[in-house]
């Protein structure tokens, strides 16, 4: 029994579309992750409004950033891609949990998140399937020191 919510949970991950915060356009697309000591965070939200809101909170101009939609397979790629370097997931965070230093606590290792969405597979075996930098040419990150996004 305890399989089967598992399995649940994974079949709503699979087709849910996330959003992004990134800057540009399908050519030259910049995604937005968070600079923490010691790693790198994509922030991943459930939607628009938050993502909108993340952004806000943050009390600055927004220098281009905007929420993006993106599908699973999108996502992964750019996790397996141009945001390879980052090593968690935060899920909605909201800009004062990185200046708090308490965005750990809404964020799971990347890997632990893929397998999440695509269910039992195994993630390192996705790395043959997906091509490196698929969307994105870099990403951008937030400077936790300042606790504002970039300009």
């Amino acid at each position: 029994m305890a399989g089967e919510g598992t399995n649940v949970a994974s079949r709503r991950c699979q087709g849910k579309e996330w959003w992004l915060i990134a800057r540009g356009g399908d050519d030259r697309l910049e995604v937005f992750t968070l600079d923490l000591p010691g790693e790198q965070t994509l922030p991943v939200f459930s939607f628009e409004e938050e993502a909108e809101a993340f952004l806000w909170l943050g009390g600055t101009d927004t220098g281009g950033w905007r929420p993006r939609r993106t599908g699973p397979g999108e996502l992964i790629s750019m996790l397996y891609g141009p945001c390879s370097g980052a090593n968690s997931v935060a899920l909605d965070p909201l800009p004062g949990m990185v200046t708090d230093r308490t965005v750990g606590l809404v964020s799971v290792g990347w890997e632990r998140f893929v397998n999440r969405i695509v269910g039992a597979v195994d993630p390192t075996s996705l790395r043959r399937l997906v091509a490196p930098g698929a969307h994105t040419d870099k990403t951008h990150t937030f400077d936790s020191f300042a606790g504002r996004p970039p300009v």
